[in-house]
């Protein structure tokens, strides 16, 4: 089919030459075109994954709910999907949150057995744009109704071992573009994540809990729930909560967690916004854990004023 080849000095390009007369079966000439298709074809394929680590289910929670998410910060396809848990894992749904607000279901599992993990293969291609979040929702029993509970009378944390739990969506995906996916960042995930809130309701933050500052979103709209994102541990987020969120005008004010790493605590957090988009504030830690406070800064998704 090639009778030569050769690549550039500086390997950036490369160099495929065709025998006269080759043909499709249908007697179609095999151009130039369809070499570059074939090359296209051959993509690395990449494991994603959104999972919880940081966890506690308590004794005798029949349907005890926990969430992550994962953020796409480049067009990629998906291959396959695989969730896990463990023995007293119930159902999980993975919802795609596109740029715009249009949510699409990906996958859900209503029974989960711990005894049939299985990959799941879309039967139609699954396109996600940078910007889409996924939210991975799974709830567990940990009663006594649950003929495969070890013990239902003790709190439950992450494990290896099958008596402890986990909580993955783990995903198989190609870049849309191009053989490999791209390098992923803390920042990268983070602004990408930004595109899938409407607009001047989410802001990009960076707060110094560490030598090198954290970059997260915060997601406040004028009305309705709100939630926080961090990168956990690795490249895990966990969405963390917004309690009592109230705006005065151009002001905010809210109550909210943080789990694990530095900066872990209890917080009251304050802040304002001005004409530009731009957001500073600060972090109160409730309690006696040192530093008291972290002041923050940031910007708005979305045209300013």
């Amino acid at each position: 089919m090639i009778k030569g080849s050769g690549c550039d000095h500086d390997l950036h390009g490369c160099r495929r030459t065709l025998r006269d007369g080759v043909q499709w079966s249908d007697g179609e000439p095999f151009t130039a075109a369809d070499v570059a298709f074939t090359f296209q074809l051959q993509k690395e394929v990449a494991a994603g994954l959104a999972g919880n680590l940081l966890f506690t289910i308590p004794p005798n929670a029949a349907n005890h709910e926990l969430r992550a998410v994962y953020v796409a910060d480049q067009d990629i396809n998906i291959v396959s999907f695989f969730p896990h848990m463990h023995l007293r894992g119930r159902d999980m749904t993975m919802t795609a949150t596109f740029p715009g607000g249009k949510q699409e279901t990906l996958l859900k599992v209503p029974a989960y057995d711990f005894n049939w993990q299985l990959f799941y293969y879309p039967k139609n291609r699954v396109a996600l744009p940078r910007g889409t979040r996924l939210d991975l929702v799974a709830h567990y029993d940990n009663s006594a109704a649950n003929r495969n509970n070890p013990d239902p009378s003790k709190p439950v944390r992450f494990g290896e071992a099958s008596t402890a739990e986990m909580m993955f969506g783990m995903f198989e995906f190609t870049a849309a573009d191009g053989v490999s996916p791209k390098p992923s960042t803390e920042r990268t995930r983070m602004t990408a994540l930004l595109s899938s809130f409407p607009d001047r309701s989410a802001f990009l933050i960076e707060v110094p809990f560490g030598k090198e500052p954290t970059v997260g979103v915060f997601h406040l709209p004028r009305s309705g729930q709100g939630s926080l994102y961090w990168t956990t541990i690795g490249p895990l987020i966990g969405p963390a909560p917004v309690q009592d969120l109230k705006w005065d005008g151009d002001n905010f004010e809210f109550q909210t967690v943080r789990l694990g790493g530095n900066g872990a605590g209890f917080f009251t957090v304050t802040g304002a916004v001005d004409a530009s988009g731009a957001v500073r504030g600060t972090m109160r830690r409730r309690g006696p854990t040192q530093p008291p406070s972290y002041d923050f800064t940031g910007t708005a998704t979305g045209p300013t004023k």
